[in-house]
């Protein structure tokens, strides 16, 4: 078989959610004996030396193309028939780069990574017959739309309003020009088909791969510090809304009635309103070289989202860690995790409150959680598994 995969960004380094889902598949693939072709947009923002690509990929294209955010971009669109958001991906070199490449190979599959790489679907079609599959990380609109309706600004809530409605009119009608879709979650998957979608449509989730996230046993006395944390990227705005919810709210009181506890916040491009918070117990430690390492460290991860869609691969790493999670149900969304055995859920300030006070009080009960959360992702959440289950509905889509 023949697989081309097409990004918005060259998916290194392994740091970030999105990457390290897209670098697995291309990796469980080639190890199935597959070839495999990556066409990446290669952005200012994220730019990479495509080389670094090749241990998991045959080949890999990358055009160099600009997606920054800019208050001009946002005018235009206005007056555009895309969202803004959707609109700064469309690129010529992009599509000639990947017209040249239809043209030169023949494919079996073609899966798109996300909803934005869709405005290529027509040239697509019109040089290839491939299977075009859509893996949706989430449905774009739904995260919008929760940034719309929290917003206070009266100027930025209409511009999000606007930019809301056409990014779900641009999502349901590209939906229905793929000849199947992955969602990750059991919530997206609902949204897909509540769009009119009716052909196949499968739900694969995230993996972990557990050569890199695994336990390491360490008993800790009783009068030890209980460490609390998070990681994840600083730059992607559901993060910064729920830390900042987490320090308002939660970890003052945690911190009272647990002298012992400290929060450590780890993630690349810390803002300076994190580093310069003064607060007892919290430590901002920032981009951190092996994120293995440090979620081994914590006794308990907690996950404050109050927004975002699809699912939060740094959960199934900590629970292949074999730690205790406490997280929103936002957060917590696609995961089939047992509240009270392998995961707890608290959306509250005073609900995560009380169950980051009950488990800094119980040793035993956090290690018994930590214990049921690597068992569930060994059974369910290890690549391997998924690219097998992935591979079966490629073959079964006609």
């Amino acid at each position: 078989m023949k697989f081309l995969q097409i990004t918005n960004r060259i998916p290194f380094p392994l740091d970030d959610g999105g990457n390290i889902a897209n670098w697995n598949v291309l990796n469980e693939m080639k190890k199935a004996g597959i070839s495999v072709t990556l066409l990446s947009m290669n952005t200012t923002k994220h730019f990479c030396d495509p080389e670094v690509m090749y241990p998991v990929v045959d080949k890999v294209v990358a055009v160099n193309i600009n997606t920054d955010i800019t208050i001009l971009g946002a005018f235009s669109s206005l007056f555009s028939g895309y969202p803004y958001i959707v609109k700064r991906f469309i690129n010529e070199e992009f599509g000639v780069a990947l017209m040249n490449l239809l043209k030169k190979d023949e494919f079996d599959v073609i899966q798109l990574e996300g909803i934005f790489t869709a405005v290529y679907i027509h040239l697509i079609r019109r040089y290839s017959k491939a299977k075009l599959i859509l893996r949706a990380h989430n449905v774009e609109y739904i995260i919008w739309d929760r940034y719309y309706k929290d917003e206070k600004n009266i100027f930025r809530k209409i511009f999000l309003y606007d930019m809301t409605r056409r990014l779900r009119k641009f999502e349901f009608e590209h939906f229905r020009l793929f000849d199947a879709i992955i969602a990750l979650t059991n919530e997206d998957e609902q949204l897909i088909r509540n769009s009119g979608y009716s052909k196949p449509l499968e739900i694969i989730p995230l993996g972990v791969d557990t050569d890199k996230f695994f336990p390491v046993n360490e008993v800790k006395k009783d009068n030890q510090e209980i460490v609390i944390g998070f990681i994840g990227s600083l730059e992607w705005l559901p993060n910064l809304q729920g830390i900042e919810w987490f320090l308002a709210n939660i970890w003052p009181q945690v911190k009272l009635n647990s002298p012992n506890a400290v929060f450590k916040l780890a993630g690349k491009k810390m803002p300076e309103k994190f580093k310069s918070v003064s607060m007892p117990g919290f430590e901002p430690v920032g981009y951190v070289k092996d994120a293995a390492d440090f979620t081994r460290s914590l006794d308990i991860f907690v996950v404050p989202l109050l927004s975002g869609g699809g699912m939060r691969i740094k959960i199934l790493e900590a629970m292949a860690c074999g730690k205790c999670v406490v997280s929103t149900r936002i957060g917590a969304e696609g995961i089939q995790a047992e509240h009270g055995k392998e995961i707890f859920l608290a959306d509250s300030p005073e609900e995560m409150q009380q169950q980051l006070l009950i488990l800094a009080r119980d040793r035993e009960k956090v290690v018994r959680i930590g214990e049921n959360a690597e068992l569930k992702i060994r059974q369910s959440y290890t690549w391997p598994v998924l690219i097998r289950k992935m591979m079966q509905f490629y073959t079964s889509v006609k």
